[in-house]
Order: structure tokens, then sequence, then C-alpha cells
């Protein structure tokens, strides 16, 4: 194997595992004009402190996030019913929506937020390192 198909199995590696973690990102859907050409679908793991968030940043530098919770309950097979699983009891628990609707509010957030854009070609490793303050958009920097 030459040098160069070492190299470009090496970096067709990063490129997977990079997609993998990728995954794990908060995803924001960008509206805001940060003065230059920056893209709509872009990614973070300043917000939500592990969980994958979907937010929204809209034109006048508020960010948005959808809130989901108590729209679903966790209902539980009870032992002896026929669909009860004892090897398995993760296989016991069911989510079940329950008529309450989710809610668009502010993600009240005060610090810096590196924002990145989903798609990174090669050539363009840009982020944006982003300061909110209650939720609204301070300042920035490339």
């Amino acid at each position: 194997m030459s040098c160069s198909d070492l190299i470009r199995n090496h970096y067709d590696l990063i490129r997977n595992h990079y997609d993998l973690i990728r995954s794990h990102y908060d995803l924001i859907r960008n509206h805001y004009d940060f003065g230059i050409p920056f893209a709509t679908e872009c990614q973070t793991s300043d917000l939500s402190g592990g969980e994958i968030g979907f937010f929204y940043l809209d034109a006048s530098g508020w960010l948005w996030r959808s809130n989901y919770d108590g729209t679903h309950n966790y209902l539980m097979t009870p032992e002896g019913h026929p669909d009860y699983d004892e090897k398995h009891s993760w296989k016991n628990w069911d989510v079940v929506a329950n008529g309450n609707r989710g809610k668009v509010e502010i993600w009240n957030v005060t610090g810096h937020v590196t924002i990145r854009p989903v798609e990174l070609p090669e050539e363009n490793w840009m982020f944006i390192r982003a300061h909110f303050t209650a939720g609204k958009l301070d300042d920035f920097r490339y």
C-alpha cells in the first residue's frame, strides 16, 4: 500500500468518525445576517448540555427552541400481561402522546456559543463565536 493510499484511508476514517460525532450536535437553523455568506443549517455543542436540541436563530438575533416537555407519557406494560417481556425490561416501556402540544420559546442562554456550518467543506472550516445574553445575540466574531 502506497503512502497516498494510507493517507486516503486515514482521511476516510476521520470523515466517518466526524459524521458520527456531528450527529450529536445541537442543530441551529440560522436566519441571522452575519455579514458574510454563512450556512443556514448550523451546529453547536454549547447549548443543550449533552442532549440533541433543535434551535432557530431569527433575523433579529433571538435564539428560539421547540420545547416538547410534557407532551408524552411513559407507560409500562404490567407483569402478567401477554406483551410483558421478562428478559428485556426495556421492551416493557412505551411512549404515548398525551395531547399536549409543544411550544416555541426563547432559549434563555447567556454566554459564548461556537456556531459551525453542518456541511464543512475541506477548504472552509469557518466558525462563528457568538455571545448571547438572555437568548439575544449581542456580539460575534469569525
